[in-house]
């Protein structure tokens, strides 16, 4: 999976707690919402000096829409520490089944155009070691 400036794998990950959530940055609320808690569980852990322990990881699970340019620029508006990722459907299908996270495509039409509906988001939390 590929992060907005690296490579994500278990060795980046290791050594500390990861929040991980997986949305898009095309979701209305769900995705806005969590991504606000976790700026403010960031900033409660920064107050208590213990940021240094927990990292934050948005993954993208609609990369036809999510570049990693787009993907950068919209973590940081809610924290510079929220990392972002994605990856193609196959590492995406891959390392949800590992975190034990749902996650499924659904294609609907509306009108006189095909659309990709991506079911709402989950929080998972990984111990990196």
């Amino acid at each position: 999976m590929v992060l907005t400036d690296q490579t994500v794998d278990a060795k980046r990950l290791a050594g500390k707690y990861q929040l991980v959530f997986f949305g898009f940055t095309h979701c209305p609320d769900v995705c806005p919402t969590a991504l606000a808690v976790m700026r403010e569980i960031d900033r409660g852990l920064a107050s208590a000096k213990l940021n240094d322990r927990v990292g934050f990881l948005f993954v993208s699970v609609d990369p036809e829409r999510d570049d990693l340019k787009t993907l950068g620029e919209y973590a940081k508006y809610f924290s510079p520490n929220i990392r972002a990722a994605t990856a193609d459907h196959e590492r995406l299908g891959a390392l949800t089944r590992e975190m034990g996270v749902l996650y499924v495509r659904a294609q609907t039409m509306r009108r006189t155009t095909a659309s990709t509906t991506v079911p709402r988001s989950s929080f998972s939390m990984h111990r990196g070691d």
